[in-house]
């Protein structure tokens, strides 16, 4: 696919005048569905890019935002720290105080399976022991789910770099299920390429993951810290990122996901 071999897109966000933040920071993120990618202009696109793009407006931070493929993504932040990783877990943060996490959505995690497998449920594709299971390096999906994956045989979990991967495994038949959010599955079947291969199962088992923004605090400036967390913080809070999820989801599942908002229906 096109765009996905290299940088796919920069967006400078402008810095106002008045400008509170003191330095500027360069934010790379990787193509995951409607959460973050490109669009055909080679654009940023998604619901996180938009909540980056009214952080830099409120906040008055300057944010160089980049699509990049997960791999050079992940090479990168070992050489230099991503000052905001975002959609992320909570799970790095608790094992490293410089991370900050800033809770945005809680999103249930479906299991994804291909039509052809004759499992109707959950514990028979848990009992399956010939379906093979697919995931993302360096992915978290929740503490139960990790752990399944975790403790599963060699032969039966199957990591790739990055969701494309997994994805096109799954619509070739190399493996037989993956776990993941509507956000990220939504994005392929609205694109055709699972249409009429594959079902979303619930896991009954598996409570909502906490899915938001992770702020490096060695690659922030001291002052700017709590800066972007309260700017953060507030387009939570305020219903305007329940608002940007809803333009890529729809109303009811943006309602389903978030994690604070006022009450009611959406403003257009």
């Amino acid at each position: 696919m096109r765009g996905w071999l290299g940088v796919l897109g920069l967006l400078l966000l402008a810095m106002p005048a008045s400008a509170d933040c003191r330095e500027g920071y360069r934010v790379p993120l990787i193509p995951l569905g409607y959460a973050s990618g490109a669009d055909k202009q080679g654009e940023p696109s998604g619901f996180y890019v938009d909540l980056l793009r009214e952080v830099a407006n409120r906040s008055g931070c300057r944010l160089l935002l980049e699509i990049l493929p997960a791999a050079r993504a992940r090479a990168l932040r070992e050489v230099r720290p991503s000052p905001i990783m975002a959609p992320t877990g909570a799970s790095s943060a608790e094992a490293n105080p410089a991370l900050l996490f800033i809770p945005m959505a809680r999103e249930p995690m479906d299991l994804i399976i291909r039509e052809d497998l004759p499992i109707e449920g959950w514990r028979q594709a848990e009992e399956d022991r010939k379906l093979v299971f697919g995931s993302i390096r360096g992915a978290s999906y929740g503490e139960w789910v990790n752990r399944f994956l975790r403790d599963l045989p060699a032969g039966r979990h199957d990591v790739s770099i990055d969701a494309e991967t997994v994805y096109r495994k799954l619509g070739a038949g190399r493996i037989g299920a993956t776990f993941g959010n509507a956000y990220v599955y939504r994005w392929y079947m609205d694109r055709g390429q699972l249409q009429g291969q594959v079902r979303v199962l619930p896991v009954p088992a598996m409570r909502r993951v906490v899915v938001g923004v992770m702020l490096d605090t060695t690659a922030l400036a001291p002052q700017d810290i709590s800066l972007l967390k309260q700017t953060v913080e507030a387009v939570r809070d305020d219903g305007s990122f329940r608002r940007m999820m809803a333009r890529y989801l729809g109303e009811e599942l943006a309602r389903e996901r978030a994690y604070a908002s006022p009450p009611g229906p959406l403003a257009p």
